[in-house]
């Protein structure tokens, strides 16, 4: 007995070891088979909140690099940012106030959770209002809709779709170097049946521009039930050599 009971401590002990020398395997494995839902474009001031993006993206069916592009411009992934305007948070969001008697406080807002979700109801809205034109939506988003052709809202949409462009393009194993600037040319479906042409701007893409990673930017249904469905490319609009072309002639 003495004998069996020392083989089976053996055993048992072997068999732990076994365990845990192949758990690390196992974790790679999950890890693999779960990649990150962002661009490999983001640093750690954007990949801090990926869970949060994560959770936001899916509920306001919004592309997460866009997503995090607006966090980039708005805050640089400060949670407790405050911009001149009043704005705060991550998504820079007008808190509670006499135009705004619904949103929450300062401080809660300050929450990446609420801050976020907030920012992504914010912007699903308005690019259902836009018609799926992401570069007006932006504008909005930025200065509402009285003022999307001021300088201040069309830099801020350059900016952040400049950001995304390039989430984009790496995302798609493109060098997002490639360019100086990228925008973002979205196509809008309703139902099965496609716009006649991609829009850029608000207005027709030219057909020559390089497209880089067709996806889907936005898909969602309004509370009237119209279904919205926005595809997405990143347009390089500023090529380097071309811009180096320029300076040396």
């Amino acid at each position: 007995m003495r004998f069996l009971a020392k083989t089976a401590g053996i055993v048992f002990s072997i068999l732990a070891v076994i365990s845990f020398v192949g758990s690390p395997a196992t974790t790679a494995q999950e890890q693999e088979e779960s990649p990150s839902i962002l661009s490999p474009y983001w640093d750690n001031t954007i990949t801090q909140w990926e869970s949060e993006i994560a959770t936001a993206s899916a509920k306001y069916r919004l592309d997460p690099d866009l997503i995090a592009s607006v966090i980039k411009v708005e805050s640089y992934g400060i949670p407790y940012e405050t911009s001149y305007a009043g704005a705060v948070g991550l998504m820079g969001i007008m808190p509670y106030g006499p135009e705004f008697s619904h949103r929450p406080t300062p401080d809660e807002l300050k929450d990446p959770m609420t801050n976020i979700r907030w920012g992504c109801s914010i912007l699903a809205d308005i690019i259902r209002q836009s018609g799926g034109d992401i570069h007006a939506a932006l504008a909005a988003y930025n200065g509402g809709w009285a003022y999307v052709n001021y300088n201040e809202p069309r830099e801020y949409t350059a900016k952040v779709l400049d950001f995304y462009g390039r989430a984009v393009a790496q995302r798609n194993e493109v060098d997002p170097m490639l360019a100086i600037q990228w925008t973002i040319a979205t196509e809008v479906r309703q139902g099965y049946i496609a716009a006649e042409s991609w829009l850029l701007g608000g207005e027709e893409m030219p057909v020559n521009l390089r497209r880089v990673g067709e996806h889907t930017l936005f898909n969602g249904v309004d509370k009237n039930g119209k279904a919205w469905y926005v595809r997405a490319v990143a347009i390089p609009i500023r090529p380097v050599q071309e811009t180096i072309e320029q300076l040396m002639y």
